[in-house]
């Protein structure tokens, strides 16, 4: 009973080292970074008022997206291009992508759009300084003593309403249209988008006027991810960070809001950067193809590193092949020696 006892033990433990094996190799998935990346969209994209920022030159900032290519080691106008512009709207990023502006780069693996801010935030500014005589460093340093129970500021205040509602609306067919444009000329594009953060939340402005602009920013959110919704009906091809819920609350800490300017600062950059690392990490891009236009050093880094780990691999099913036939042999002299011990 007990040399009976010590075989099936014996064989628990072979089926048990097979597991543990093909886990082994279950782990050595791999997972292909993108090898070019192409940003489009406004100023939160271009880095404007970060450290060093020079206008119509994207790439000497700490700026999410320069920090997402210094990751996956993309070289600057080769294989990471940043094409965003400070104060673009949606229309305008639309009748670019179909202009063909961008066709020479458009087939990168990775896109990273930020849109939408320049079509809200245009019309309050400009309320703000028509209606109420303040610009925005004015705002940030005293609070505003307007009386919104007269009747001419409450008409123009129902007149930047509507047309920030024109504006939402035109911006869900623009945006529908950049993300099926971009899909007609890269039909093997990731798209990453954000949403519009709110950087009014810190300033001594009427609550009244702060619930009218947050709730136009979550509608025009709300757009921007039904939008995204569309886009991915049949396949997942673009995904949406959630900006706004990122920085609510905090654009004191996240923005340059206290000295008179809507941008993310390096902290706001930062948190970007984190959450588009994040998806980026998870998503699987195709192999890069090995052309004469593709032979880069960082390419055929990767290659290197799949090798080895293709190798790793193999060795891994090898010692669980030798392992296994090992216990067979094993088993096999304790079944026959327990036999003869019968015999006899």
């Amino acid at each position: 009973m007990k040399r009976l006892f010590s075989v099936v033990s014996l064989l628990l433990c072979l089926l048990l080292m097979t597991g543990v094996c093909a886990s082994a190799e279950s782990e050595l998935e791999v997972i292909n970074p993108p090898h070019s990346m192409l940003v489009l969209g406004d100023s939160i994209s271009t880095g404007c008022m970060l450290y060093s920022y020079k206008q119509g030159n994207n790439y000497n900032t700490q700026s999410y997206a320069n920090l997402i290519a210094r990751d996956l080691h993309l070289s600057q106008e080769r294989s990471y291009n940043n094409l965003a512009a400070d104060g673009q709207t949606s229309k305008e990023l639309l009748s670019k992508i179909h202009s063909g502006e961008y066709d020479s780069v458009i087939d990168s693996d990775l896109i990273c759009i930020t849109i939408g801010g320049n079509d809200l935030l245009g019309e309050f500014l400009e309320f703000l300084q028509e209606s109420i005589g303040l610009d925005l460093i004015d705002v940030t340093g005293t609070s505003i003593n307007a009386d919104f129970t007269n009747p001419e500021l409450m008409s123009k205040l129902n007149e930047l309403i509507s047309n920030i509602d024109s504006n939402i609306s035109a911006f869900s067919g623009n945006f529908s249209k950049i993300l099926t444009g971009i899909r007609e000329k890269n039909e093997d594009a990731y798209i990453i988008c954000q949403t519009v953060y709110n950087p009014l939340d810190c300033l001594p402005i009427p609550d009244t006027v702060k619930t009218i602009f947050d709730n136009k920013i979550k509608l025009i959110n709300n757009k921007l991810r039904s939008c995204v919704k569309l886009q991915n009906s049949e396949e997942v091809c673009a995904e949406v960070i959630d900006v706004y819920h990122l920085f609510e609350g905090k654009s004191a800490d996240m923005t340059n809001m206290l000295d008179g300017d809507i941008h993310p600062n390096s902290a706001g950059h930062k948190k970007i950067y984190e959450a588009v690392k994040a998806i980026v990490e998870k998503h699987s891009f195709a192999p890069l193809e090995t052309t004469e236009a593709t032979q880069s050093f960082d390419a055929l880094a990767s290659k290197q590193l799949y090798d080895i780990e293709k190798s790793e691999g193999s060795s891994v099913l090898i010692m669980c092949a030798f392992v296994g036939i090992f216990g067979i042999c094993v088993l096999t002299a304790i079944i026959i020696f327990i036999r003869k011990k019968k015999i006899k």
